[in-house]
C-alpha cells in the first residue's frame, strides 16, 4: 500500500479497498465477498473509479474482511497489518483451545 501525507479519506479508502481486493484475487473475488456485481465494485475500486467509497460501503467492506470499524479510513503498513492478522489468528486459536 502506498500512502502520502496529502491523501484524503477517499484516496485512503480506495488504497485500502484495493489492497483487500488484491489479497483475495481481485475485483471479481471482492464482488462475490460483498454480494455485489463486478461492475458495481469496479465503480469504486477499478482502474478509473467513478464513485468514491462512502461510509456505508466502507463499513460493508470492513465487515466482509473482519476488519474493525474505521479500518478502511486509516493508513496501514503491511507489517502492522501482518502483526494484527497474526494476533487475530492466535487469539482465535487460543479461544478455540480454551473452549474445548
Amino acid at each position: 500500500m502506498v500512502y502520502n501525507k496529502t491523501m484524503n479519506i477517499s484516496e485512503i479508502r480506495l488504497e485500502n479497498a484495493r489492497y483487500l481486493a488484491n489479497s483475495i484475487g481481485g475485483v471479481v473475488a471482492m464482488s462475490v465477498r460483498l454480494g455485489k456485481s463486478q461492475p458495481q465494485v469496479s465503480h469504486f475500486i477499478g482502474g478509473n473509479p467513478i464513485k468514491n467509497i462512502g461510509n456505508r460501503i466502507a463499513r460493508q467492506i470492513e465487515e466482509a474482511f473482519d476488519k474493525e470499524n474505521g479500518w478502511l479510513d486509516n493508513c496501514h503498513t503491511e507489517s502492522s497489518d501482518m502483526a494484527h492478522n497474526a494476533l487475530s489468528i492466535a487469539t482465535k486459536k487460543l479461544t478455540s483451545w480454551l473452549s474445548h
